[in-house]
């Protein structure tokens, strides 16, 4: 039974420890956090080439695709990040 304790215990304090580094990076505007979407996206070519074949796919699909009116009468587009453009 003691393992299983100190097992959990060692979990919970790596998870905390976690929790209370991204809500410091969240807080300062995150050093690294800019960075880590552009050295995922380096692995994510480098070592799996069919996702980012698919990834390349969809965003030449997104921008394909014909607007579609709004109400108002704008139309808008999504874009591949999925924000509308204008």
């Amino acid at each position: 039974m003691m393992p299983y304790v100190v097992v959990l215990g060692v979990v919970g304090t790596v998870l905390t420890a976690l929790g209370f580094g991204g809500r410091a990076l969240r807080r300062r505007g995150g050093v690294g956090s800019s960075a880590v979407p552009g050295a995922l996206s380096g692995y994510e070519e480098a070592m799996r080439a069919t996702s980012y074949r698919a990834r390349v796919e969809l965003v030449a699909e997104a921008d394909r695709q014909e607007p579609v009116a709004a109400l108002g009468g704008r139309r808008w587009r999504i874009t591949s990040w999925g924000r509308p453009r204008r």
